[in-house]
């Protein structure tokens, strides 16, 4: 579980259909990082909730749950709506791109067209930003989690919040937005594209 120089190794999902290039790929992946493997939309979200990975690969032209079926649904569930999802398809229409970006995803690399340098590259620094993201704001589940165990007593006496002090819990957000696309991003993927 732990790479040449003692680090964890992150969990990435690829879900693809298609068994020789999702083989393929695991192959490949399987140097850096520990890989599952789904061969449908629906496969791949219930695999990420029983064992959550810290990225998913997922294909657009998928029987039953398509792509950007399976994305919208990791979108729309609170506990992997904040993963990293890089689509990896050979659909490489301007109107399937677009609409990938709009349902949720991080990035789009075209089957036919990246490196396997390039494609390590992305995978590592999407997997880098989420972690950070991830320490800079931890949602209130896992904030909930952590102090469960913790007796809970009321101070004597209140305690007067510090000026600009982080919202108590009770104000946090019962759920957490997925990451959206700015038009600065859509703008970059799109000239990478081109």
């Amino acid at each position: 579980m732990f790479n040449e120089i003692g680090a964890r190794r992150s969990k990435v999902l690829i879900i693809d259909d298609d068994p020789l290039f999702r083989s393929m790929l695991a192959s490949v992946m399987r140097e850096k990082y520990i890989v599952f493997v789904a061969a449908d939309g629906e496969e791949g979200y219930r695999k990420a909730l029983a064992h959550p990975p810290h990225a998913i690969i997922l294909d657009i032209r998928m029987p039953g749950w398509d792509g950007l079926k399976t994305l919208r649904t990791i979108r729309r569930n609170e506990l992997l709506a904040e993963l990293p999802v890089m689509i990896l398809s050979s659909d490489a229409s301007r109107e399937t791109v677009i609409a990938a970006i709009h349902s949720g995803a991080t990035d789009y690399l075209i089957k036919t067209s990246f490196t396997r340098k390039e494609f390590h590259s992305k995978l590592t620094r999407l997997i880098e930003t989420a972690r950070d993201r991830a320490l800079d704001r931890p949602s209130r589940r896992r904030l909930e989690e952590a102090w469960s165990h913790v007796r809970r007593v009321p101070p004597a006496t209140p305690i007067p919040p510090r000026e600009n002090s982080p919202p108590a819990a009770a104000e946090l957000p019962e759920t957490v937005n997925a990451p959206s696309a700015d038009n600065s991003q859509l703008q970059e993927i799109m000239d990478a594209w081109e």
